[in-house]
């Protein structure tokens, strides 16, 4: 798979609610199994660095934290 392929796949995946997908099933999933899937498809969605999924991660959950916090 060239590194464009993976980029381009990654990001599709993200704007189909991937990145979402997997901060809310590490945040609210007790399941053992679902939860090792879960970091599975996390780390698939940054293999290679993509930059765009790091950004999306951080919106996710660092973002809305800190706005708790502010509040």
């Amino acid at each position: 798979m060239t590194r464009k392929f993976l980029f381009a796949f990654q990001c599709h995946l993200d704007n189909h609610g991937a990145s979402n997908l997997v901060v809310d099933l590490i945040m609210t999933n007790a399941n053992h199994k679902v939860f090792l899937e879960t970091i599975e498809l996390g780390i698939a969605l940054l293999e290679g660095g993509n930059g765009v999924i790091q950004v999306r991660f951080d919106l996710v959950t660092v973002k809305p934290r800190m706005e708790a916090e502010t509040n």
